[in-house]
């Protein structure tokens, strides 16, 4: 294997797609939502691209200021509510 034409073709696969390693804006966020919805029409054949992008736009998630109120109220939730989406009972 030459790590070479490897090196070479990842380097060109982040100057595309940059977010993948990371999301730094709300651009870059949408661009890999647009970019998950075409990996998923072929999953098996691209599990591992659909494994680093969730990975990225996981921590999207926990981190950009867009989501700090969602993030805030999910975690003052009981577990099972937060994970199901249900209001608590009263």
């Amino acid at each position: 294997m030459k790590f070479s034409s490897v090196k070479a073709k990842t380097n060109a696969l982040l100057a595309e797609a940059s977010f993948l390693l990371g999301i730094k804006s709300q651009a870059e966020y949408e661009r890999a939502l647009s970019f998950m919805d075409e990996l998923i029409d072929d999953y098996d054949n691209s599990h591992p691209l659909i494994d680093l992008l969730s990975t990225s736009i996981e921590r999207w998630k926990y981190s950009s200021p867009e989501f700090t109120e969602f993030n805030t109220q999910v975690a003052g939730m009981d577990d099972v509510v937060a994970a199901r989406g249900i209001p608590p009972m009263e």
